[in-house]
């Protein structure tokens, strides 16, 4: 039993699972910390800029609302939906 103990290293088996309380570190070559992505302001964007970046589902209701009175020239009514005034939106500007 003893030479078994040592050809498997079964010592240092308790060794390693031992646990440390402490999640194991990432791989990667910035020792685990993430990138932060970099926020971009849409208020100094112009709206057809937001719509050409794909970036339109992003803005608020009110946001949308004030969009499609500035460009479209109408207003919406109540109760309509985000999405059917992104798809207003995409198709003025054809994205």
């Amino acid at each position: 039993m003893g030479n078994l103990v040592k050809h498997f290293n079964l010592e240092e088996l308790d060794k390693m699972a031992a646990p440390t309380g402490r999640k194991r570190g990432d791989d990667t070559p910035n020792n685990g910390v993430r990138a932060k992505k970099a926020k971009v302001d849409i208020a100094e964007m112009d709206t057809r800029e937001i719509a050409e970046k794909g970036m339109l589902e992003s803005l608020t209701v009110a946001q949308l609302r004030a969009a499609i009175g500035e460009h479209l020239s109408c207003a919406v009514k109540q109760g309509t939906r985000k999405a059917e005034m992104v798809e207003m939106l995409k198709k003025y500007f054809k994205v």
